[in-house]
């Protein structure tokens, strides 16, 4: 059954978002175009119930009036070295049929190349001091409780089960395994295949109280519950990532992440693979998560994504470069001597991905290949974020009286903060600071440049005035 789902003029510039969330509405979409000539999602189902191609369409006006709520922050590109004629995407093409991975196993060919891939990151690692990890491949309950990996991302869980040790329940396991319904005597315990590795990091240094700065790396299989029918080369339910994982204070981490971003960068390009790295969130599955943390880490600058060029025009991320803040440390209690916070960020390659974007350039003859080392980074360079400067407009209104009117408007009652005060340590969530940036630019009739909605200038009525009255208003 193919069913058409009409996408709002208010939905188009979420469109990428609804997109992504419409496969998760139900298990038995096989399926998932965008039609512009008719400006409708073409859903493939494999049923031909009526009663499902119902369902189906109130949980699609269900998640519209959700993402409805939600800002869609531009990804800003930090680096690239793709040309027009690599930017033939078709971004909302989908395989209709169930897609098979080329193999089920990795030839020698295959792990060849990982190991060399993997020697480079090893070195990018200990050049900034790493020390070597291996870990178990679950995640224990106790570590989900401070993670809330599984809150955050669902969609991703590969669980756990086990046949309980128990007389009866080990023979009614072996005599429904001859009908191939065995999974009935299977109990879940609460444990899940790891989909990344940095929470072991976490854990090890659970409680811990020290000021040293400290960089662990480690490699291990994940496990992700990815949809059948987008699984390709480069999406996987099993794979292989390493991750570096890094604690300190907050200037050495964020001076960390840079560089590393940038050395990573330069192997890319020393490989000769086409891409970018730009701004990017991580798959939250709710649209509220969407739209506090999600919307955070773009006008934060807290994560990167290095996406590859396909062969067939569309991108792949294959590394990630995350500034965690002191957020996870405090899930896990890392503080230093005198109790504060500490600081961490990670970076983490998809090698699977990494050695498939390689295997599509050079191809599978080892003789082609060029010398990985040879394409390794030389030097240390901090990342450079280009500054786009706003087209300043006017405004009906005095820039600090609409903010204050419109925090009246939110809180139903008068708000009694100084200028400078720091709106986060006065109680002023995600949630409400983007509900007064909606505001502001409503009542000011303005529209305020995702580049302009960093954590510094929405710190205080004060670092939002100037920041209005700088680049968008002059007051009539």
């Amino acid at each position: 059954m193919e069913i058409r789902l009409q996408v709002s003029e208010q939905m188009l510039g979420k469109l990428d978002l609804l997109m992504e969330r419409i496969p998760y509405l139900a298990e038995d979409i096989t399926g998932v175009t965008y039609s512009e000539e008719d400006r409708a999602v073409v859903v493939g189902l494999d049923t031909e119930v009526d009663a499902a191609a119902n369902e189906l369409r109130e949980d699609y006006t269900a998640l519209c009036d959700s993402l409805m709520q939600t800002r869609v922050i531009s990804k800003t590109v930090v680096r690239s070295n793709q040309s027009p004629a690599d930017r033939s995407v078709m971004p909302y093409a989908s395989k209709v049929k169930e897609a098979a991975v080329s193999a089920a196993y990795l030839d020698e060919t295959d792990i060849t190349l990982l190991e060399q891939l993997d020697r480079a990151f090893i070195e990018i690692a200990r050049r900034h001091g790493a020390v070597l990890r291996e870990y178990p491949s679950t995640f224990t309950k106790a570590n989900m409780a401070r993670n809330q990996y599984h809150i955050n991302f669902p969609q991703n869980i590969v669980g756990v089960a086990t046949v309980p040790h128990q007389f009866k329940t080990i023979n009614r396991f072996r005599e429904q395994a001859a009908t191939h319904t065995h999974h009935q005597s299977l109990v879940p315990t609460g444990e899940i295949l790891q989909p990344c590795i940095c929470y072991h990091c976490y854990e090890e240094q659970q409680g811990s109280r020290s000021s040293t700065r400290r960089m662990m790396t480690a490699k291990g299989k994940c496990f992700r519950n990815e949809i059948a029918w987008r699984k390709d080369e480069f999406r996987r339910t099993e794979f292989m990532m390493r991750e570096i994982v890094f604690v300190g204070d907050q200037e050495w981490v964020m001076d960390k992440r840079n560089a590393i971003m940038d050395e990573v960068w330069e192997l890319f390009t020393g490989l000769g693979l086409i891409g970018k790295i730009e701004t990017a969130t991580d798959p939250f599955f709710f649209s509220q998560d969407v739209k506090t943390k999600g919307t955070y880490q773009m006008v934060s600058n807290a994560k990167y994504e290095l996406a590859a060029m396909r062969v067939n025009g569309q991108e792949s991320s294959i590394a990630s470069f995350n500034y965690c803040e002191d957020v996870l440390c405090g899930k896990y209690d890392i503080r230093d001597e005198h109790g504060n916070g500490m600081y961490s960020g990670c970076v983490a390659f998809g090698m699977d991905r990494w050695k498939e974007a390689f295997l599509e350039r050079y191809g599978r003859d080892q003789s082609e290949w060029p010398t990985i080392a040879k394409a390794m980074p030389k030097q240390e360079q901090a990342v450079a974020v280009p500054a786009t400067q706003a087209m300043q407009t006017r405004c009906n209104e005095d820039a600090e009286e609409a903010i204050l009117h419109v925090l009246h408007d939110i809180f139903q009652t008068e708000v009694n903060l100084k200028p400078e005060e720091d709106l986060n340590e006065a109680g002023l969530d995600s949630i409400t600071t983007i509900d007064l940036i909606v505001g502001l630019e409503a009542r000011l009739g303005i529209h305020i440049q995702d580049q302009d909605l960093t954590v510094a200038n929405l710190s205080s009525i004060r670092s939002i005035t100037d920041m209005l009255n700088s680049k968008y208003c002059v007051v009539v």
